[in-house]
């Protein structure tokens, strides 16, 4: 079975760049563990939640498809991405 590339794209982000490229690579499990008709953005969100937690705990992982936030974050904690249909906010209060 051959596995579709996924584009993560950066919409916003303060992260330093080998950071921002851990948390890519955790939303790139997280959608190959998903099977492709179904995505459930819930579990998509604890596994980053998860992946993240054991590097640094206390984040925060949203993802949806149609969503809006103000959060207030600590300085380079905060990541906002898409990845197909998905948004995905992550950030550190």
């Amino acid at each position: 079975m051959q596995q579709l590339e996924l584009k993560i794209i950066e919409k916003a982000s303060d992260m330093e760049p080998n950071e921002i490229a851990k948390v890519k690579e955790w939303v790139e499990g997280a959608f190959r563990q998903q099977p492709k008709e179904i995505r459930h953005e819930k579990a998509i969100s604890r596994h980053i939640k998860a992946e993240i937690d054991k590097a640094d705990l206390g984040w925060n992982c949203v993802v949806g498809k149609d969503f809006g936030a103000h959060v207030v974050h600590q300085s380079k904690k905060y990541a906002f991405l898409q990845a197909r249909e998905l948004s995905i906010l992550l950030w550190k209060s």
